[in-house]
Order: C-alpha cells, then sequence, then structure tokens
C-alpha cells in the first residue's frame, strides 16, 4: 500500500476516533438512547465483554477513571495497550521494519482470545468478587449523574 494512502487512513481513523469520543462526552450514555443496545445482554440478560464499554468511555472522558473501571475495565485498560500498539505500528511502519506486534503468533491470539472470553464468563457470576466486574445498571449511572450536575448546580 502506498506511503499516501496509510497516511489517509490513519488521519481517517483518528479524526473517526476523536468525533467518536467528543459524542461519546457530550452525549452521556446513561441519558440518550441513541447509542446501540448490546443484543445479547437484551436476549440473554448476560453481560457480554464489551458491555458497558460505551459508558466507561464516556466516564473516562469526564475524568473519573473509578467509575469508568467500574462500567467495563476490560476496555478501560486494554485502551493504552491499543493506543500503544498503534503508535508502535506507526513508528515501524516509518522505519520500515515492525518492531512490534500486538499479535505475534496463534499463541498470542488464544491468548486474547481466553481473556476476553474468561472477562465474559466472570462478569456474570453472581458471587461478590465477580459482580464488581459487571457493568453498573443504567439505573445506577442516571442517579448518579443526576446526584453530580445537582451538585455542580448547587455551587
Amino acid at each position: 500500500m502506498p506511503r499516501i494512502k496509510i497516511a489517509l487512513v490513519a488521519c481517517a481513523a483518528i479524526a473517526l476516533s476523536v468525533a467518536a469520543l467528543a459524542l461519546v462526552s457530550a452525549f452521556p450514555p446513561s441519558q440518550f438512547n441513541f447509542y446501540p443496545k448490546c443484543m445479547m445482554y437484551q436476549w440473554t440478560g448476560l453481560h457480554c465483554p464489551g458491555c458497558g464499554g460505551t459508558r466507561a468511555v464516556h466516564e473516562l472522558s469526564q475524568g473519573r477513571f473509578l467509575e469508568a473501571l467500574r462500567m467495563n475495565a476490560l476496555v478501560i485498560l486494554f485502551l493504552p495497550v491499543l493506543i500503544a500498539a498503534l503508535v508502535w505500528q506507526y513508528f515501524a511502519h516509518r522505519c520500515k521494519k515492525p518492531f512490534f506486534h500486538l499479535v505475534t503468533g496463534p499463541k498470542s491470539a488464544w491468548a486474547l482470545a481466553l481473556l476476553v472470553i474468561g472477562f465474559g464468563v466472570l462478569r456474570n457470576i453472581p458471587i461478590v468478587p465477580f459482580t464488581w466486574l459487571a457493568p453498573i445498571s443504567q439505573t445506577q449511572t442516571q442517579i448518579q449523574t443526576q446526584i453530580q450536575t445537582g451538585s455542580q448546580t448547587k455551587q
């Protein structure tokens, strides 16, 4: 692929990411219902590994790291890895020699798949340490947002 196409794809990906972050930051998922709903949760009542991810990114964009972790720890903890991998791949492409691969073979791919599947299974176990992995319900999020906005308007 020519360098110009790679640069355009990279710029488009960055622009879309910034636009998505701005949208999620400006319109809290707990208050607006135009965000897609999780089909697995709607059909089964079980949390998929991505459930709460949009709310987690919103909380993170507002500077509330602990609340973001409470929504979806996997998404929040994986974001720095994803950003680092993209930066490393950018520099590897510029140097014309890849010095880092996120997935170096089948073992890495299986490990990542097991991590995601394991997280999805663990967050649905109804025993106390595992229930902390499940996202806070939409109602709890709305109550927290109302409390925070109410305390901000009083100040």
